[in-house]
């Protein structure tokens, strides 16, 4: 109870951090390494470099995919109707044989659902736009894709307002 208690606290914590727009992207170090500033890696000179510890501060690992399908996280093979699979019209990049799809599905992601079983998993998703470009740049910088001119991926490669 007490650990479903702390999942849900950590898991609404998660979700506001992350609407709002300041999700901290890396906090990837051990509880008792510590980390240094020192004067060559800021350009102040005038800086005094402290030390500080990631002890009993959380890890977050935001992750972004594209392209999944339905039932791939975690896999189902009750979700894959081979008929459907077999009239879907498909670009030649990713044409395959459906048992070998199937397969693929099952063997891709074991590392994914370790993580999933592991941490907090978030069931209901959000995107700032339709394709993945403005999205993803959405997430990155926190503001709508609207904001800073991307609306495709094509348009992407131009950079953002």
């Amino acid at each position: 109870m007490k650990s479903a208690l702390k999942k849900s606290v950590v898991s609404t914590s998660i979700s506001l951090i992350l609407a709002s727009g300041m999700a901290a992207f890396a906090a990837h170090a051990a509880d008792d390494v510590k980390l240094k500033a020192t004067k060559t890696n800021v350009a102040s000179s005038d800086f005094t470099p402290t030390e500080y510890s990631t002890k009993g501060k959380p890890n977050i690992i935001v992750l972004t995919m594209d392209d999944l399908g339905y039932g791939q996280l975690p896999f189902d093979k009750g979700s894959f109707d081979p008929k459907t699979m077999e009239n879907r019209e498909v670009v030649d990049t990713y044409k395959i044989g459906i048992d070998k799809a199937i397969e693929a599905a099952q063997k891709s992601t074991p590392t994914l659902l370790s993580l999933m079983d592991e941490g907090v998993r978030f069931t209901n998703g959000y995107v700032a736009h339709g394709v993945s470009g403005p999205s993803r740049a959405a997430i990155m910088t926190g503001r709508a894709p609207a904001r800073f001119g991307v609306y495709s991926n094509t348009d992407a490669q131009d950079g953002m307002r």
